[in-house]
């Protein structure tokens, strides 16, 4: 299974509506794709957890 990042700095809302939309797409298609959503300062704190987790 792939994992897809989807992430904004703009606080809005726009990665989780992009997410809901992704997500979409990946079921219409049957894909292994998981996607998760973050705001750009989150993401290192989703790098940082993924280490840990190996």
């Amino acid at each position: 299974m792939y994992k897809a990042l989807i992430a904004c700095r703009a606080g809005e809302g726009y990665s989780l509506m992009l997410k809901i939309k992704t997500e979409q797409v990946i079921r219409e298609n049957q894909l292994p794709i998981k996607v998760v959503h973050s705001s750009l300062d989150a993401v290192s704190d989703i790098q940082t957890k993924r280490n840990y987790q190996q």
